[in-house]
C-alpha cells in the first residue's frame, strides 16, 4: 500500500482553514481515522489532523496523512514524503487513483527488474531549468533527475494490488546465488528513449513545469538475456507542481510502471512466456512404474509408511526424499541435491550412493535413484480439499530426527511464481525439504518445500503439488 504523507504549513493557510480533497475518479469515499466523512470533492478543515484513506470500487485505495509541520522540522518531515499519487494546486489536493487488478484467479507473476538505461548520449539535451538547457553530462544533473543505479524500493509501490510481484534483478548476483524457485522467469529491462523537462524554480522542491518521457520495456527470458522477447512502449507526460521532493527519474519510472501494472493484455502474454519457459525445462519423458489407484480406500497408519522416506546428504548438507517406485526412484527438491552426483541416501541403516536422473531447478524438483528394491508411496491423482488433514514426514533440523511425523491441515491452494503449491500449517523445518505431504490414506499429495519465516508468523508451510511435480519432471 502506498502511503502519501501530505505536510501542510499553518503559515500557508492563514486566509483559509479549509482544504479541498479531489480525486480521479471523482466520488471516491474519504475516511478519516477509519470513519467515512464524505465523498470527493470534499472540503476538510485543518483541525482534522491525522490519517486519511481514499477508496473507490475497482481502484487501489490510497492512505495519506495531513500533518502540521513547523519550519524548523521541515527537513526531518520531508524524509517521509511520497507524492507520486497527489497533485497540489492552491488549497486543493488532487489524488490520482489507479485501477485495481481483479485477482479472482490469483494470477500473480514474479518479475525481475533491471535498473533503467539511458538509451541516448550524454550530450543530448534532456530539458531546461529556468530557460537553461541541461544535458545528461551537465554538472550536478543527477541531483535533479536521480541516478539509474540506485532507484528506491518504494517505486515498486506502483505494482501494489496488481498482477506483478516486482524485485530488482542483478544478473551477476542471480547466477552466483540463485534460489531458483524464488527467482523470476521473466526480466524487464527499461530503456529511457526520450526525456525532456521544462522547469522553473530555485530548488528541487520548487521546480514546476512540463515533464515528458518515453520508456521502452524490453522483456527477456531469464535463461537467455541476449534474446529480446518483446518490447513495450510507455509515454509519460505530466505537470510537475511545487512542493515536490521527488527526483524526476523516480517520477517517470513510477508512472511508467503504473502503466505496465494496468495493462491486463500484458498479463496474458507474460503467462504464455512463463508456460513456454516451463515446457522448455521439463526435459525428456521418463516412464516409471508409479503406484496409483491403489485398492485401499481406508485410513492408513501413517507411521507404517515412514520407511518410504529417506534422508539425502551431500557436501551442501541434508534433506529429505521419498520413494515413488519399488526399484528405488526418489523424488525430492532440487535444492537438496548436489548436481555433481555426490549424493548419498540413508536407507535401512545403510549409506547408499544415489544417481541423479533428472533436475528441474526452475521449479526446485529432482529425481534420484538407488540400486535397491524398496517399497514406495502411492501418488494421489485426485483433487484435495481445503481443511483436509495432512501429514509431513522428514528429517527436520538434525539427521538424528529422521522420519519425524507432523500433522496439520491444508490451508489453501496457491500459485507462486508459476508453481502450484499446497499451503499448510504442518511444521516444515530445515531438513524437511523434499519429504512427502500425505493425506489420511497415506497417498502423496505434495513435496514439502518451504516455509515463510518471519517474526510473529507461524503455520505457513508450502508443498509443491505432486501432479504439478510429475508434469515438470515429465514423468509418466
Amino acid at each position: 500500500m502506498l502511503k502519501n504523507i501530505v505536510f501542510l504549513f499553518f503559515c500557508n493557510f492563514i486566509l483559509s482553514q479549509n482544504i479541498t480533497i479531489t480525486s480521479n475518479p471523482q466520488n471516491s469515499k474519504v475516511y478519516f481515522k477509519d470513519k467515512l466523512i464524505g465523498n470527493t470533492p470534499l472540503e476538510v478543515n485543518l483541525t482534522q489532523i491525522g490519517s486519511y484513506k481514499l477508496k473507490h470500487e475497482g481502484y487501489k485505495s490510497i492512505d495519506f496523512e495531513i500533518v502540521p509541520v513547523k519550519k524548523n522540522e521541515l527537513s526531518k518531515a520531508l524524509l517521509l514524503k511520497e507524492l507520486f499519487f497527489v497533485k497540489f494546486e492552491k488549497n486543493t489536493f488532487d489524488f490520482q487513483l489507479s485501477a485495481k487488478f481483479n485477482d479472482i484467479n490469483n494470477d500473480k507473476i514474479l518479475i525481475g527488474f533491471q535498473n533503467p538505461i539511458f538509451d541516448f548520449t550524454n550530450e543530448k539535451v534532456i530539458g531546461k531549468i529556468n530557460g537553461k538547457e541541461k544535458k545528461l553530462s551537465s554538472k550536478d544533473i543527477h541531483r535533479i533527475i536521480g541516478f539509474t543505479e540506485n532507484l528506491e524500493e518504494r517505486l515498486f509501490n506502483s505494482f501494489d494490488e496488481s498482477y506483478i510481484i516486482p524485485f530488482y534483478f542483478e544478473k551477476t548476483k542471480y547466477f552466483q546465488d540463485n534460489s531458483f524457485l524464488h527467482s523470476p522467469k521473466i526480466i524487464f529491462v527499461p530503456k529511457i528513449k526520450e526525456m525532456y523537462f521544462d522547469l522553473k524554480g530555485d530548488l528541487l522542491r520548487d521546480y514546476s513545469g512540463k515533464v515528458k518521457s518515453k520508456i521502452n520495456w524490453e522483456l527477456y527470458n531469464v535463461d537467455n538475456l541476449n534474446s529480446k522477447l518483446k518490447e513495450i512502449e510507455t509515454i509519460i507526460e505530466f505537470d510537475r507542481l511545487e512542493n515536490n521532493y521527488n527526483l524526476i527519474l523516480h517520477e517517470i519510472m513510477f508512472k511508467s510502471q503504473l502503466k505496465l501494472s494496468e495493462n491486463l493484455d500484458l498479463l496474458i502474454e507474460l503467462k504464455k512466456i512463463e508456460q513456454d519457459y516451463l515446457l522448455n525445462n521439463i526435459g525428456d519423458k521418463i516412464q516409471l512404474p508409479l503406484i496409483q489407484n491403489n485398492s485401499n480406500n481406508g485410513v492408513l497408519k501413517i507411521d507404517n509408511l515412514s520407511q518410504n522416506v529417506v534422508t539425502i546428504e551431500n557436501e551442501k548438507g541434508f534433506g529429505s526424499g521419498f520413494f515413488i517406485t519399488k526399484d528405488g526412484c526418489i523424488l525430492t527438491n532440487a535444492h537438496v541435491v548436489d548436481s555433481e552426483d555426490d549424493n548419498f541416501v540413508l536407507y535401512k541403516n545403510k549409506k547408499i550412493a544415489a544417481k541423479v536422473l533428472k533436475i528441474n531447478k526452475s521449479v526446485d524438483l529432482a529425481l534420484l535413484k538407488i540400486e535397491e528394491v524398496t517399497d514406495a508411496f502411492e501418488l494421489c491423482k485426485e483433487q484435495f480439499n481445503i481443511s483436509e488433514e495432512v501429514f509431513a514426514i522428514g528429517t527436520p533440523i538434525d539427521k538424528s530426527l529422521n522420519k519425524t511425523i507432523t500433522k496439520g491441515i491444508i490451508s489453501a491452494k496457491r500459485k507462486i511464481n508459476v508453481v502450484d503449491f499446497i499451503q499448510t500449517d504442518v511444521s516444515i523445518n530445515s531438513g524437511n525439504s523434499g519429504g512427502p505431504l500425505l493425506n489420511n490414506k497415506g497417498q502423496v499429495i505434495g513435496i514439502n518445500t518451504m516455509k515463510i519465516s518471519k517474526e510473529n508468523v507461524s503455520g505457513l508451510g508450502f508443498a509443491i503439488d505432486i501432479n504439478f511435480a510429475l508434469k515438470m519432471l515429465n514423468i509418466n
